[in-house]
């Protein structure tokens, strides 16, 4: 899922974080702790994510500064 180069795998991580926050929503707070290996997970996704969406607009744009190194 990570080395694919398309809007296919924003579109299943865009799926993953609905389908995580309808669990959530589901799921009483005494429950919510066992989650949370999950949520970290989900999180690195979201970062890989945006690395990604990040490198392909620097590529794609002269003009594009990054406030960090990506």
């Amino acid at each position: 899922m990570y080395s694919q180069d398309s809007n296919f795998s924003t579109r299943r991580v865009a799926k993953l974080i609905v389908y995580f926050g309808k669990l959530l929503k589901a799921v009483d707070n005494k429950r919510c702790k066992y989650l949370m290996g999950s949520l970290f997970a989900l999180g690195g996704l979201m970062k890989i994510e945006a690395k990604s969406y990040l490198k392909s607009i620097s590529e794609r744009r002269d003009n594009f500064v990054a406030v960090c190194s990506i």
